[in-house]
């Protein structure tokens, strides 16, 4: 019996990782997709307050933010499941001073703005991943079926804004970062970002660092 051939977008699910946020509310949703599916990006969407969840995602306010290209499949899909589960905690356990004396609408807005927060996870979670590919990748070179490791700027991280890469603290070092292709705001790309303190200093923490208003 000849197998089924699997379509390429299935093949190669987990090698990337595709960030959207919302220009007005801040709100970030990710995809394992270059194009972003209504119901999956929506579901991921916590209620925080009335009409935080759209009915629909609109184009003209959804737009790319980064996304980050991995040499293997299985990191990416790590990646991707940690991104969630941090933006969640973010959320939903978020320190009680956040919203302290806020009204409904502010502590929504608060709670919405997860751009900050999104960035910083994204480099906590490339860190962690990354070094649990490479013990791996140590432990089983000796096997029969060795680990892959990951090497240097095969983590590839593309952003439409090159400064949002800021709101983390640190970046791990094999990591490369660029400029997205489509990005045309910027009229000498550089094709890494250098680790100065002026370009990736981080805020203290990663709580949102601008309060949206209505």
């Amino acid at each position: 019996m000849v197998a089924k051939p699997v379509h390429p977008i299935i093949l190669n699910l987990g090698k990337n990782i595709f960030i959207y946020n919302n220009i007005q509310t801040k709100q970030v949703v990710y995809s394992l997709t270059r194009s972003l599916k209504n119901n999956a990006a929506l579901k991921q969407l916590t209620y925080v307050g009335k009409k935080s969840i759209p009915r629909a995602l609109r184009k003209d306010v959804w737009t790319p933010m980064a996304s980050v290209e991995f040499p293997f499949a299985s990191i990416g899909l790590k990646t991707f499941k940690k991104l969630r589960e941090f933006r969640k905690l973010h959320e939903t356990a978020y320190p009680k001073e956040l919203v302290q004396g806020k009204t409904k609408k502010e502590k929504k807005y608060i709670l919405m703005d997860q751009k900050a927060n999104s960035v910083a996870d994204l480099a906590v979670s490339l860190e962690w991943e990354i070094a649990q590919a490479n013990k791996k990748a140590e432990e089983t070179k000796e096997t029969k079926n060795p680990m892959p490791a990951v090497g240097k700027d095969e983590v590839v991280v593309r952003w439409h804004n090159v400064y949002d890469a800021q709101f983390a603290k640190d970046w791990p070092d094999l990591v490369l970062h660029c400029h997205a292709e489509r990005a045309v705001r910027y009229t000498v790309p550089p094709k890494k970002i250098e680790t100065a303190p002026e370009l990736l200093a981080a805020p203290e923490t990663a709580q949102n660092q601008e309060v949206a208003t209505a």
